[in-house]
């Protein structure tokens, strides 16, 4: 019997799968497919979506959005485009030591069950 991780790679690789892969949904008994990893520090000032991220833009999560973290309404950090280069600063990811944070990052993940794919969602909102 293939695992969710399997069925899952199959589909990937053009292969018809045993049955329709479901990507990140966990069911009784079997890991997800497949679940995104987004790099630890990416998400250093957020808690359960809401926060900063790594460009100062602050992110909320309201019942109307299904708890979905989104930019708060109405803030930008850019007032003036041309002046991009004055406020919008790269962090400094000198001193990250990644082989530590991603072991850290996929601790709780089960890769013999469970694809993984790195995600790198965060992007500028002006």
């Amino acid at each position: 019997m293939l695992t969710e991780k399997e069925n899952y790679l199959m589909a990937l690789a053009g292969e018809v799968p045993e049955w329709v892969p479901r990507n990140l949904v966990a069911s009784p008994g079997h890991a997800p497919a497949s679940t995104a990893v987004t790099p630890g520090f990416l998400n250093a000032r957020r808690n359960k979506g809401a926060g900063f991220d790594i460009w100062g833009v602050e992110y909320v999560t309201t019942k109307e959005t299904g708890y979905q973290a989104l930019p708060k309404p109405g803030q930008f950090i850019l007032d003036d485009i041309t002046k991009w280069r004055d406020v919008i600063k790269a962090p400094d990811i000198s001193d990250i030591d990644w082989e530590t944070m991603a072991k850290k990052d996929m601790e709780k993940i089960d890769r013999s069950q469970t694809a993984v794919r790195m995600r790198l969602w965060n992007c500028l909102n002006i």
